[in-house]
């Protein structure tokens, strides 16, 4: 994996804390380089981003932090398509002379999964539901073919990159272990994902469709129960 290369922090402010979970607070951060440079533009992409900076006790937060900053940045590297995109890294010094690392990664402006599940005031289309699906399952082929595992794959951890709900992007990289496909059974990744598909598939509209609905459920409980489940199996009856 490729080390992590520190950025100057002082071309970063972080302006609003967005979320405080039990390992890591997520703010969003400007880039004060990209504000300065043209003060009337109003591009939110360009001057913000989020930054991570985990909770955990000095030392191990820093280690975690980086581990994490290493996956994402060899996802990244891999072009794997649906994954949250970083930025960088900033490390410094507290007040207390211990190092800290915060990832930069991009602002994605959409609802998380669960946000949009329970803001929604119609149900979606099966084509809606199977494009979400395809772009779940073409990101969790890229990194398992890179030998990374996510280990928590949720609602909360899948965000639409845009308010627009058109494509969603796996945000969260904490968790993450090396994966070997001749241990994939200690890999929950597949079983995870197919507790997303069940809930989102529950907000779809089948309609008349019952061949489809009653196909898709079977596939959904066959991938939760068998970690030999084939994922080209669950493609071809999406497409």
């Amino acid at each position: 994996m490729r080390e992590v290369k520190s950025i100057d922090d002082k071309t970063y402010k972080m302006i609003k804390l967005i979320k405080s979970g039990d390992y890591s607070d997520v703010f969003i951060v400007e880039n004060k380089k990209d504000n300065h440079k043209d003060n009337h533009k109003d591009n939110h992409k360009d001057i913000k981003l989020i930054g991570k900076q985990a909770k955990l006790i000095p030392e191990d937060s820093l280690k975690l932090l980086k581990k994490e900053y290493n996956y994402l940045l060899d996802i990244n590297n891999k072009k794997c398509p649906h994954i949250i995109q970083v930025e960088g890294f900033v490390s410094g010094i507290d007040d207390y002379n211990r190092e800290y690392g915060i990832i930069l990664e991009e602002y994605a402006q959409g609802d998380t999964l669960i946000e949009f599940i329970d803001n929604l005031d119609q149900k979606i289309s099966v084509e809606t539901l199977y494009n979400y699906l395809n772009q779940l399952i073409e990101a969790i082929e890229c990194f398992h073919s890179n030998h990374i595992c996510n280990m928590d794959i949720k609602l909360d951890n899948i965000m639409f990159r845009d308010t627009d709900h058109k494509e969603l992007v796996i945000i969260d990289f904490g968790l993450s272990k090396e994966y070997e496909q001749k241990y994939k059974e200690n890999c929950n990744d597949l079983r995870n994902l197919a507790i997303v598909f069940k809930t989102l598939g529950e907000i779809t509209d089948f309609g008349y469709r019952y061949k489809d609905r009653n196909n898709f459920i079977l596939l959904i409980e066959e991938m939760f129960d068998n970690p030999d489940f084939d994922i080209n199996k669950l493609k071809l009856n999406l497409n």
